[in-house]
């Protein structure tokens, strides 16, 4: 669109990131929450009945209210949680979250103590509640994708798509577990995990079980009808690599070797 005298209008330029959209979203949420979580925890103290609760309670919290809210706004902001991506939130997110609502609380606890003394039981189940809330909505996305991958997996095994065996259960093995649930490019079905850590040995990454050492790579390739074989190892030496290669050969497997950092550097 354009103006008379040729130039673009003004709102042709503008362009507004989705994610933003999503921050605002969150920051609306978040000013819900944190009244909510502890105006719930006044109305429990009381039987959760609102004429039960006296004036000297209703009084401070209404006033504390919009303060409280644009200190957690405040606090939220510089702790970056309107600005993470949550599909990929991890344990760094989750302390930011912790110590964002420790300030929090140590605020909310001080502030509307200064006007008025509320109820034990409202500090305590108001903390719960905001940081069960706060958390619950960033981590829920994560796991919906968690459990909309696994029906990916599962829709996969059955759509004749190649089985793919993962040998490296570390770092670089979970994230191309999560690459291949997550790319809609890549055709493929995660059937198992081989690593010689026995101390990994039956547990799962993403919910694909590491069923053993080198030494089950043959039988988990017939076990499980292996058609690609990716070694996720980027730490292992050339004489690592050479003999667990030496045993994928064996199979008709098709083999790809994930290089490491330094290797793609080079």
């Amino acid at each position: 669109m354009k103006s008379k005298n040729g130039k673009g209008s003004i709102l042709s330029g503008f362009h507004f990131e989705h994610w933003r959209v999503i921050a605002a979203c969150m920051m609306a949420y978040d000013v819900l929450v944190v009244n909510a979580a502890y105006f719930f925890a006044l109305l429990l103290r009381f039987d959760l009945r609102y004429s039960y609760i006296p004036e000297m309670y209703l009084t401070p919290f209404f006033r504390f209210a919009p303060i409280y809210t644009l200190f957690c706004l405040l606090i939220f902001g510089i702790f970056k949680l309107y600005r993470s991506i949550w599909r990929f939130a991890s344990y760094d997110e989750l302390v930011r979250i912790i110590e964002a609502s420790m300030i929090s609380t140590a605020f909310h606890i001080v502030g509307i103590t200064m006007i008025h003394r509320m109820p034990i039981s409202y500090y305590m189940m108001g903390s719960v509640l905001q940081f069960i809330l706060i958390l619950g909505i960033r981590f829920s996305y994560r796991f919906v994708m968690l459990l909309r991958n696994h029906s990916r997996t599962l829709i996969a095994a059955e759509g004749g798509v190649p089985n793919i065996m993962i040998i490296g259960a570390g770092s670089a093995g979970q994230a191309l577990i999560r690459d291949i649930h997550q790319a809609k490019e890549i055709k493929g079905n995660v059937a198992c995990i081989i690593d010689d850590n026995p101390n990994k040995i039956g547990r799962y990454i993403d919910g694909v079980e590491v069923v053993g050492d080198r030494c089950m790579i043959m039988e988990a390739v017939e076990k499980y009808h292996i058609q690609k074989i990716y070694l996720a190892i980027p730490s292992a030496s050339v004489t690592q690599r050479r003999e667990i290669l030496e045993i994928c050969k064996e199979t008709d497997c098709e083999l790809k070797n994930l290089p490491g950092i330094y290797q793609f550097v080079t």
